[in-house]
């Protein structure tokens, strides 16, 4: 799933902090996933290192110059891998990174082809 800010909003916090041995109150906003609860760098780390975003970047690094992809393709790639991984589950169809990566590629090869390029 793609990172939609709606997703997300601050919650205040109440902590403490210690300076010179002593603890203070603090009060403070963090960044939470409304369906998790998750703190947002927890959240994006768990995406970060999912088969769908993985396989998206390795697709983007390997053909970034060759066809002059910018993040936006990146990003594009990282949704349509998510889309196709979501499909597969819902058909109960198994998939693996590196039938992902030949997939994301093969899109890849026929989005430049569309452009032209």
């Amino acid at each position: 799933m793609a990172l939609d800010p709606d997703a997300f909003k601050f919650i205040d916090v109440e902590e403490f902090i210690t300076v010179d041995g002593k603890q203070i109150p603090s009060k403070g906003v963090r960044l939470v996933h409304i369906l998790t609860k998750l703190d947002f760098g927890v959240y994006f780390q768990a995406q970060v290192r999912s088969m769908e975003w993985k396989a998206a970047y390795i697709v983007h690094d390997k053909y970034r110059r060759k066809y002059n992809l910018a993040h936006e393709d990146l990003v594009s790639l990282r949704e349509f891998a998510e889309d196709f991984s979501a499909e597969r589950k819902r058909a109960g169809k198994s998939l693996n990174k590196d039938f992902l990566i030949q997939e994301l590629s093969a899109e890849l090869k026929r989005r430049v082809a569309a452009k032209g390029g």
